[in-house]
């Protein structure tokens, strides 16, 4: 894939796409948690290590056990450049806040989660405490992104820590490895039931009207984008005189604004 095709779908389409759907969501009515602050902060620092490891100023091979180098790259050479205040703060967030929910879906302990309140990160070196708003947290490493690296990718004028050539060649890397990984373990799968493997007749499951008319394709690694393959099972009404039947209303669910709610609420005045 060319490089510039990359970034308009995965990093500017699915990575920042999404973190600008899950910025939208509240807890819901009645309830106490699910405002989705844990995945923001993963998505962040997942997306930081990604751009990393294509920002890296070598074109060495891909490398699944270098994760940590290319978090660092991304985080000291780029984000902190653009958001100081996250200077030598590259380990704590990547042992604490990014091993500890990708891992168990836990932050370690010190890392308290907020959502909506607008407030820049704050650390209580008193209580040994990180206080992140996922919103804030997810806009500051989008601005480091279009500040320092889209102008990469765009060709502009100007010195860079790695060029566009080096990012295509890291990209192809990484894909030959992702899709050698894919081929092996898919060649390795065991006789699987008949219903497993039926892409035709995938059975629908009742769910929440929430999900109704979500049918198409979120995201994913490979493949064209479009509808995803399914079984429509479509019911009708007949109208009172029984001479037409009336197709079922489509249900929208429009995103809510955000509200001040964390995934792990901040103690009292911090």
């Amino acid at each position: 894939m060319v490089i510039d095709e990359f970034f308009k779908q995965f990093i500017d389409g699915y990575l920042f796409g999404d973190l600008q759907s899950m910025a939208k969501v509240t807890v819901p009515q009645g309830k106490t948690y699910g405002g989705v602050g844990y995945p923001m902060v993963a998505t962040t620092l997942t997306g930081m290590e990604l751009l990393g490891q294509l920002l890296m100023p070598d074109v060495d091979p891909f490398d699944p056990t270098r994760g940590n180098d290319y978090f660092l790259n991304y985080w000291n050479n780029y984000f902190s450049k653009n958001n100081p205040a996250y200077t030598g703060l590259d380990r704590i967030f990547r042992q604490l806040a990014r091993n500890g929910i990708s891992h168990t879906f836990v932050a370690k302990p010190g890392i308290l989660v907020e959502k909506g309140t607008n407030r820049q990160m704050s650390l209580d070196t008193t209580r040994n405490e990180i206080y992140i708003d996922c919103i804030v947290f997810y806009k500051e490493f989008e601005d480091s992104y279009l500040k320092l690296v889209k102008p990469i990718v765009d060709g502009a004028l100007g010195t860079f820590l790695t060029t566009k050539s080096n990012m295509q060649t890291r990209l192809d890397n990484f894909g030959s490895a992702y899709t050698d990984d894919s081929t092996r373990l898919f060649s390795a799968l065991p006789a699987l039931h008949v219903s497993t493997i039926n892409t035709t007749r995938r059975a629908q499951v009742p769910v929440s009207p929430f999900f109704l008319s979500q049918g198409v394709r979120a995201s994913g690694a490979s493949g064209s984008r479009g509808p995803v393959p399914t079984t429509t099972s479509t019911t009708t009404s007949t109208s009172n005189s029984g001479s037409s039947s009336v197709p079922p209303a489509s249900v929208t669910v429009p995103y809510p604004n955000p509200t001040p709610f964390g995934t792990l609420p901040p103690k009292k005045n911090p």
